[in-house]
């Protein structure tokens, strides 16, 4: 899998809010604290899949929740399953139409279900 990452060395991420780049920035963060997986970019959904990597997405991923905690719940069960995950730079623009589905309930969720994927992943590997 190959992810477009807003926070490789050379990307950059324009016209997003104080607010909801920290918010972003300590998801990213707490996904590493807790799955320690080599990646920079959890949440975000601009990705590249092989046809052996997306057949393993559609069998085995979406059992922790709705939402982004998928996109986590991808890599855990990618890395778990010994594949490649890659990072490319890019330039991310925020959307001139249409909202975020950010919400509290959302991120509630999404909080949530990294911790059950951080004892899905201790459980699988013996952490």
């Amino acid at each position: 899998m190959l992810i477009g990452s807003r926070y490789t060395k050379n990307s950059k991420i324009i016209n997003w809010s104080m607010y909801r780049r920290i918010f972003s920035l300590l998801s990213n963060f707490l996904a590493k604290l807790l799955l320690r997986i080599p990646c920079t970019d959890y949440t975000n959904g601009f990705r590249f899949y092989s046809r052996r990597a997306a057949e393993i997405v559609v069998n085995k991923c979406g059992k922790i929740g709705d939402g982004f905690i998928v996109l986590s719940e991808i890599i855990v069960v990618l890395h778990s399953n010994n594949h490649k995950i890659g990072e490319l730079s890019t330039v991310f623009v925020n959307r001139k139409r249409g909202e975020s589905s950010v919400n509290l309930k959302l991120i509630i969720s999404s909080l949530f279900g990294l911790i059950k994927l951080y004892f899905l992943k201790k459980k699988r590997h013996g952490i």
